[in-house]
């Protein structure tokens, strides 16, 4: 039995939810009208303090963006030689093959009573992902490989991920995470927008 070391590259998406009371949802009203506009993103970083939100998530999680197109797999053996890469759309469904309970990880954001609503900042990244660590007895194939898939759900949209990774049928745990490049922000309102 060999040991391999998988680098996983791609997109990247970090999911972060905030509950917003009308005390909040007024900050950032006057925000945007002080900054004369109405993109949320463009004055984040002004609300984030005002607003005291860092270590305020209700979920914080980052997934690979569900493009497998975009997600491409190197893999070195002990030596570090390249003996394979390939990319996502190489790899199998994992749902198509496994009768197995469902694997994949779906968050919903719900509204509560306690806010008026819920925020929910995406940040993109592009580069490296992570490092998944295998043990195989022949070089690892793309076929080796499958996935299965997840999502954000809120009422009016749903964002989908990569939830899970596996090789031969066995869940890899990513061991290590590579450096990447922040690549942009989204903001969504999950009751509808506050302009």
């Amino acid at each position: 039995m060999q040991s391999y070391r998988v680098l996983v590259s791609g997109w990247e998406n970090h999911f972060r939810t905030f509950g917003l009371d009308k005390s909040d949802i007024e900050t950032i009203k006057d925000i945007l009208m002080k900054n004369d506009t109405d993109n949320i993103v463009s004055v984040y970083e002004e609300i984030e303090t005002m607003l005291s939100l860092a270590g305020m998530e209700l979920m914080d999680i980052s997934r690979p963006h569900f493009n497998l197109e975009n997600l491409w797999f190197k893999v070195e053996d002990s030596d570090n030689n390249v003996v394979c890469e390939f990319i996502g759309t190489e790899i199998n469904n994992h749902e198509e093959f496994q009768d197995e309970e469902d694997l994949s990880e779906t968050f919903d954001i719900m509204m509560d009573e306690e806010f008026e609503n819920v925020m929910l900042f995406v940040d993109e990244y592009k580069g490296g992902l992570f490092e998944l660590n295998i043990e195989s007895d022949t070089i690892p194939q793309p076929s080796d490989f499958s996935f299965v898939s997840g999502s954000v759900v809120a009422p009016n949209f749903e964002i989908d991920f990569i939830s899970k990774i596996f090789f031969k049928g066995e869940i890899c745990a990513p061991q290590y995470t590579l450096d990447n490049d922040h690549k942009g922000s989204s903001v969504y309102m999950v009751n509808g927008d506050i302009l």
